[in-house]
């Protein structure tokens, strides 16, 4: 009987000290993983800081990654008001433009195959020119074909217009 109570305590003991090591380790992690996004947010930013400070162009790659990370900065690279095209027939190929205020403005983000923009499974092509990107969003089966264009302006990428062609 004493010999049970006590396999019993220990195996108690041990696993309960599995679980706090396994927990201690799951924490390590999660802290590691956002030390690590606040690191490469951070490298991002020097990137950005420096490219502006050499007076050369961003790399739009870099640019897209703050773009979609950071709610404040995004809002500071789009061109208010933001021009907004729409498709209102397709068999006319009529469209109509209206102008988005700052107010209006959503911050979005370009991600496969999830987006905040969107449900279903999302799609992105880019076209890209000297100084025009043209990020597409499609949405399998859906009809959804939105452009939103981007613009280098003064050496930095600006979101100049969303066309939304969809049907």
């Amino acid at each position: 009987m004493v010999k049970n109570s006590l396999i019993y305590v220990l195996g108690t003991l041990v696993l309960c000290l599995f679980q706090s090591c396994n927990e201690n380790n799951i924490n390590k992690i999660n802290s590691t993983n956002n030390q690590s996004d606040k690191m490469l947010s951070k490298d991002i930013d020097t990137v950005l800081d420096k490219r502006n400070n050499e007076n050369t162009p961003e790399v739009f790659s870099l640019f897209l990654k703050k773009f979609n990370s950071d709610c404040i900065f995004q809002k500071e690279r789009v061109q208010f008001p933001l021009q907004v095209i729409s498709l209102m027939e397709y068999e006319t190929n009529d469209y109509d433009t209206s102008f988005l205020a700052k107010a209006e403005y959503e911050c979005m983000e370009f991600t496969e195959p999830k987006s905040n923009i969107m449900d279903g499974h999302v799609n992105l092509k880019f076209n890209n020119q000297k100084d025009i990107v043209i990020i597409t969003v499609g949405v399998e089966d859906t009809g959804v074909h939105i452009d939103y264009k981007f613009k280098l302006v003064s050496k930095r990428w600006i979101l100049i217009r969303i066309t939304d062609g969809s049907t």
